[in-house]
C-alpha cells in the first residue's frame, strides 16, 4: 500500500500501482492522473488511458485497480501549481493516498484539507487589509 503523504516537484511524474477504492486527494496544487484498468492490460493498444485533472483540495477516488502516472506543475494544463506555501519548496504539490482499508485516514485527510483551505482563504482575505 502506498497509504501516507508525498512531495511532487513541479513536472515531477511518479507512478503507484493503486488498488480500486483508494482516495487521491491533491493537497497544495493541481495534478494530472493518468491510469488504465489492470483488468485490461492484456490489450494495450485498445483502451485509451482515462486522464482526470485534480483541482487543489479535489480528492478522486479510483473505481479500479490500476498503475497511475501523477502528474504536477507543468504538462498538467493547470498551471504551475502552489505557491509553496505549505511545502516549504516552489511550486511543490502535496498528494494524500489513502486505502480503501483505512476508511478513517480519507475523513481526516479531507478534514485537513477543508481546514488548511479556509485558513488559506482567511490570510488571503485579511492580506488585503
Amino acid at each position: 500500500m502506498h497509504d501516507g503523504t508525498y512531495r511532487l516537484l513541479p513536472g515531477q511524474i511518479r507512478g503507484f500501482g493503486l488498488r480500486r477504492q483508494t482516495l487521491l486527494l491533491a493537497r497544495d496544487g493541481p495534478l494530472r492522473l493518468t491510469y488504465r484498468d489492470a483488468a485490461l492490460d492484456w490489450l494495450p493498444g485498445v483502451v485509451t488511458p482515462t486522464t482526470i485533472l485534480l483541482d487543489e483540495g479535489a480528492a478522486y477516488r479510483m473505481p479500479c485497480d490500476a498503475w497511475v502516472d501523477i502528474r504536477t506543475g507543468a504538462g498538467t494544463g493547470m498551471g504551475g501549481g502552489a505557491s509553496g506555501r505549505a511545502s516549504g519548496e516552489a511550486g511543490a504539490v502535496t498528494l494524500g493516498i489513502a486505502s480503501a482499508a483505512m476508511p478513517a485516514l480519507p475523513r481526516r485527510m479531507l478534514a485537513w484539507a477543508a481546514r488548511a483551505m479556509r485558513r488559506h482563504r482567511a490570510v488571503t482575505r485579511n492580506a488585503g487589509r
